[in-house]
């Protein structure tokens, strides 16, 4: 993910790189949080780019991916767009949800839906 945002920075794009609670540290680390944990680190990062009163894209690896999505349903209209890669979800049902919600509540930034 930091080879990712360091060329979207390369090209202009404001990136904010969220460490997960629990990662990139000692094992027993990780084991101390749940996903809870993890949706409160990336609501953190999307809390400390709203001062830039920019249209906001949230990409996602794997878990990061979910976090994505559900960060974009939960958040409405703060969040322009998201980018799944690798996603942990597998289901039509809950694709089509994910999808359905996310696209509902995410727009332009200059209002209008986006196309699905």
């Amino acid at each position: 993910m930091r080879y990712l945002g360091d060329r979207l920075a390369a090209h202009g794009v404001r990136v904010r790189g969220v460490k997960l609670a629990g990662h990139a540290g000692l094992p027993e680390e990780l084991g101390a949080v749940s996903y809870d944990n993890w949706y409160e680190s990336v609501v953190n990062g999307l809390e400390d780019l709203r001062q830039y009163s920019e249209p906001t894209v949230v990409v996602g690896l794997s878990m990061g991916a979910v976090l994505s999505a559900r960060l974009a349903a939960d958040q409405g209209e703060s969040v322009a767009g998201v980018a799944m890669l690798a996603a942990g979800i597998f289901s039509a049902d809950v694709n089509q949800h994910c999808a359905a919600g996310i696209a509902r509540r995410a727009r332009f930034s200059d209002g209008k839906d986006l196309p699905v």
